[in-house]
C-alpha cells in the first residue's frame, strides 16, 4: 500500500515539474546571451562651489604666571615651575570680549556692612519688682522693693510713702491658688500705687513685671563703627556716628522688624541706604534677669504661684 502512495506523488511531481518548464518556453525561453553594456557618459552642471570656512588666526599662546599660593603649598621656587606634557593650559571665555589667556577679575569684594543691627524686640521692665518680705504675713510685714532704674534696694510698709521711688504699698496679702490637680500655692502679693502715673499695679513676689505695650527695639552698631546700644520705640528716632546717621523709619513689632535710613554728613558723596532689619537673636521678649525668677507677668495679671 506505501509503494502505490509512492507512485502517486512520484506521478505529481513529475507533473508539476512538466508544466514549469512548458510556463518558461511560454515566456520567452530561458535567458541567455551576454549582460546589457554599461554607457559611459560624461558628469553634467556646473563646478562644485568651495563652502565658506572661518579663517583662524595663529596667535602665540600667553602662559600665565604660577600663582604663589602653589609656591607656598608646594616649596617650589616660582621660577622653577615648568609646563609639563600633560599640564593643561588655562583659559578662560567671556561672553563680552571671547577666550582668554588671562585670568578674569577675581570676585568683587563684600559691600561694607549697612552698621548697625536689630538684636531683639524686648518688653521693658517696669521700675519697681517686689523682692522679698520679712515679718508677719499681713500688713504689717517688712516689704523689700527694687528700683530697677538704680538697681538698688528699699524697705517698705503698707501705706508708707516713697518720695524717692514715687511709690506706696497699698496692701499685702498671700494669695492662695488651687491648681487643677489639687496643688495649692501661697503667692505674696503685694498692691501697688504708681504716683507718677496714678496707675495701681499688681506685684508677686520675685517675679519680673512688665507694662502692657512698653516696648522697643534693641539695635546695635557694628564694626567699624564704635559698638553701642541704641534702643528704639518709634518712627523717627536716630542716632549720630560722627561718620554717619541712623534714622527710623518704619517700626513693626509683629514681623518684628525696623527700617532703617542711613545718611551721611554733608559733602559725601555717598547715597543715602535704608534697609529693613530683622533680629539676629531668638531670645524671648523680656531681658534675662541676673537673678532666677519665675515666669514674667504683665502689669495687672494674676502673678505665677510660688511653693508653700
Amino acid at each position: 500500500m506505501k509503494n502505490y502512495y509512492d507512485k502517486v506523488l512520484f506521478i505529481l511531481a513529475l507533473a508539476l515539474l512538466g508544466l514549469g518548464v512548458a510556463y518558461c518556453f511560454m515566456k520567452g525561453g530561458l535567458p541567455s546571451g551576454a549582460p546589457p553594456q554599461i554607457v559611459q557618459q560624461p558628469p553634467n552642471g556646473g563646478a562644485y562651489q568651495p563652502l565658506p570656512t572661518a579663517v583662524v588666526k595663529s596667535e602665540p599662546a600667553q602662559w600665565n604666571a604660577s600663582e604663589d599660593e602653589y609656591a607656598n603649598t608646594t616649596g617650589i621656587p616660582p621660577d622653577l615651575w615648568y609646563y609639563g606634557v600633560f599640564t593643561p593650559p588655562k583659559i578662560w571665555w567671556d561672553p563680552a570680549s571671547g577666550w582668554s589667556a588671562e585670568a578674569p577679575l577675581g570676585p568683587k569684594a563684600a559691600p561694607p556692612p549697612f552698621g548697625v543691627h536689630l538684636v531683639n524686640k524686648e518688653k521693658r521692665l517696669y521700675r519697681v519688682q517686689f523682692q522679698s518680705y520679712s515679718g508677719n504675713a499681713d500688713a504689717t510685714a517688712h516689704l523689700q522693693l527694687q528700683d530697677t532704674a538704680n538697681n538698688t534696694l528699699f524697705d517698705t510698709k503698707v501705706g508708707q510713702e516713697n518720695p524717692d521711688e514715687a511709690v506706696k504699698v497699698l496692701d499685702f496679702k498671700m494669695v492662695r491658688v488651687t491648681q487643677e490637680d489639687g496643688t495649692s500655692y501661697r503667692v505674696p502679693t503685694i498692691t501697688l500705687l504708681d504716683e507718677r502715673t496714678n496707675q495701681t499695679l499688681t506685684l508677686g513676689q520675685g517675679q519680673n513685671l512688665y507694662l502692657p505695650n512698653d516696648r522697643y527695639f534693641l539695635l546695635e552698631t557694628e564694626s567699624p563703627l564704635d559698638v553701642q546700644k541704641w534702643e528704639v520705640t518709634k518712627v523717627g528716632d536716630s542716632l549720630d556716628v560722627g561718620v554717619a546717621n541712623f534714622t527710623i523709619t518704619k517700626v513693626d513689632y509683629d514681623a518684628p522688624s525696623v527700617t532703617v535710613e542711613k545718611d551721611w554728613p554733608a559733602g559725601s558723596k555717598e547715597d543715602k541706604q535704608e534697609l529693613t532689619l530683622t533680629p539676629t537673636q531668638t531670645s524671648a521678649d523680656a531681658p534675662t534677669s541676673a537673678t532666677p525668677t519665675p515666669p514674667a507677668t504683665d502689669a495687672g495679671a494674676t502673678p505665677a504661684p510660688v511653693a508653700n
